[in-house]
This record gives structure tokens, sequence and C-alpha cells, in this order.
């Protein structure tokens, strides 16, 4: 038994299965019996109980996911009621819902990865996307599979009240496990970041900053990592990197008043002194530091290839969801034209005839 791999083991057990619902569930039932001890019994027992969930008659499926959507709705009344709690500033009773909470789903230990599934928590289909992308090689003979919890919600959420307490060594452990749950949410890398910007580690700050340039696929995310890139540079009396990463910062929000303000503050930190720079000064330097002033490029191509396989097969809603990152990213005239058409075709508007 233990020289059969799980994909032999499932095969033999499905093999057997007689479509008499009664007789497969004592069948299924006994069969985990058997592999309870097995060394693959996490992926074995959770394989069995698939089937089980598939076999069981429908009436007994919907108490099942009724059950499923009322725990649902119980983490989500206390990630609210937590929320509130943090709005007026009542940081006692939040920390104890979300640490009752986080006790909860430790000890249930639901979602732990084994040698075939990888569980993950991300937040939109491009997450999904960059992570099998990156991780093809390492997981190509895994399933990726989503949480049925929101663990990197809830771990940043508690990691952000522990940053306002002030406790930055458990904010940063909390923020690193929801890392683990979203290793590719920029916005999880940058509030981890701040804690070590806080306690005064510059360096750490810089390499999470750094890391989670793979993960912005947002203006204002990509934004957000040329500020930090500026802060660090600023802190080492590096006046003109600084200014040259807030620039570029600037081409992907420019409506942020952290803009100025950032400007200010190296003028400040430079004796009162402006950097004025050219765009081929800010060339020049960002070259020189190995900083590039565009989006990840692996971003870039999956935004835009896929875009246009979308486009070819028709899928509108998801061609405008890949566009529209692309061209946020780019500004490309082209992606515009095209994401224009994609958005008449969703609204069933007739193509002009000319344009």
């Amino acid at each position: 038994m233990a020289n059969k791999d799980y994909h032999q083991i499932m095969t033999e057990i499905t093999s057997q299965l007689t479509g008499n619902t009664e007789e497969d569930i004592r069948y299924l039932t006994a069969k985990c019996e058997e592999y309870k001890t097995h060394e693959m019994a996490k992926e074995i027992l959770r394989g069995i109980g698939r089937l089980m969930y598939d076999i069981i008659p429908e009436d007994k499926r919907e108490e099942i996911n009724q059950a499923i959507n009322n725990d649902s709705l119980g983490w989500k009344a206390a990630l609210d009621e937590a929320n509130f709690c943090i709005y007026k500033k009542d940081f006692y009773k939040a920390r104890k819902i979300l640490e009752s909470l986080i006790s909860k789903l430790e000890d249930a230990d639901m979602y732990a990865d084994d040698e075939i599934t990888v569980y993950k928590d991300f937040n939109e289909t491009f997450e999904d996307v960059l992570f099998l992308h990156r991780c093809r090689s390492e997981k190509k003979e895994k399933v990726l599979k989503g949480a049925g919890y929101p663990y990197a919600t809830i771990y940043t959420q508690y990691g952000g009240l522990l940053f306002e307490l002030g406790e930055h060594t458990k904010a940063i452990e909390a923020l690193r496990k929801a890392k683990k749950w979203n290793p590719i949410s920029a916005d999880i890398a940058f509030e981890l970041a701040e804690n070590y910007k806080a306690i005064g580690d510059l360096e750490t700050f810089l390499e999470i900053t750094k890391e989670a340039y793979a993960g912005c696929f947002r203006e204002k995310t990509l934004a957000r990592y040329y500020r930090n890139l500026a802060f660090y540079y600023s802190e080492k009396k590096r006046f003109r990197e600084a200014t040259a990463c807030i620039m570029v910062s600037g081409h992907y929000d420019n409506t942020s008043a952290n803009i100025q303000s950032e400007l200010y503050y190296i003028q400040e930190m430079n004796g009162g002194e402006r950097v004025n720079l050219t765009r081929d000064d800010i060339d020049e330097i960002l070259e020189a530091e190995g900083i590039s002033p565009f989006a990840d490029r692996d971003v870039l191509g999956l935004a835009g290839s896929l875009a246009n396989n979308c486009v070819a097969n028709e899928q509108w809603q998801a061609a405008e969801y890949f566009l529209e990152i692309f061209y946020d990213l780019t500004d490309d005239d082209e992606a515009e034209k095209e994401l224009a058409k994609v958005r008449r075709k969703i609204a069933g508007e007739e193509e002009p005839l000319y344009s």
C-alpha cells in the first residue's frame, strides 16, 4: 500500500464504486478507515471526501452547503465587527474578536498544503494567474485551490491592528502569515515593509519593497513601490535617487498628495535645496540602480497575452479585465482602442463606422 502513489490509490478506489449511493458511502467510509494511517493519509482522505460529496443526494448536499454558508456568514460578521471596533478605536475589543477567529481557524487547520494540493487565498484572478505562472515549474504536479476562509484578509487586518498598537514584532508575524496565504499581494508586502520601517530596519524594508514589485499590477501599488524606494534613498541621503523615484511614482499616480509631500520632504532633508532632474537624468539614475520605470515584465506580458486570447475567443468580460490591467500600466494607444471596442461589445453596441 505504501509503494503506490496517490493517483494509483485513488484510481483503485474509484474503480470499485457501484453507483449505489448507500453502498458507495459505506465503501468509502471503510476506505477512510483503511488509509487513515497511510503516509499520504491527508491527501487520500481529502480525495475520498470529495468523492463522497459528489455522490451524496442533492438534498444532503444542500444541507452541507447551507452549513458552509452559515459558517461563512459567521466569520464575515466577525470581520465586520472587528473593522467597526477599529474604526471606533476600540482596539481591545477588535483584538479579542480577531484573536478568537484566528485561534479557531488555526486549530481547525483545514487548508494545509499537501502533496497534491496547494491552498491560497487570492483576492482576484490576476493574482492566481501570476502565482501559477511563477510557480509552474515547482508546482506543476500540484493543484491550486482557494482556501475556504479569507486567511490573508484576517491576518492582514490583525497585522494592521497590531501596527496601530505599536506591537511591530507581532504585526510582522501576522503579516508574514498573510503573505504565506497570498504571496502575490503587493498590499500585504507593503504593510509588512511599514513595520520594518517603524522599527528602523531599513534594509529589510527595502528588501520587501523590491519583492513587492513583482505583484504590482495596479497603478496605485506600482506608485507606492516607487515611493517606498524614494523614502529609502531619502533616509540614506541619496536625494537624486529619491527624487527620480518620486517622479516615476507620479507617472502612475499623479493625483496623489503624497507626491508633493514627498518632494517637499526630500527638499527638507536636503537642507532646503530642491533637486531638479531632466527625463534623461531620471533614466540614467534608474538604470544605474537597476530600477525599471515600467511594471514587471511578467505582469505586462501575461495581461497583454491573456487579453488577446480572450478577445480572440469573444470572452468579453475577461478581455476587459485583462485589458484594463495592461492599459492602466502602459497608457498604450492600441490597448485603449481595443478596450473601447470590448466595452462596446459588452454593452451590445454597434461598431462605429469611423474611429
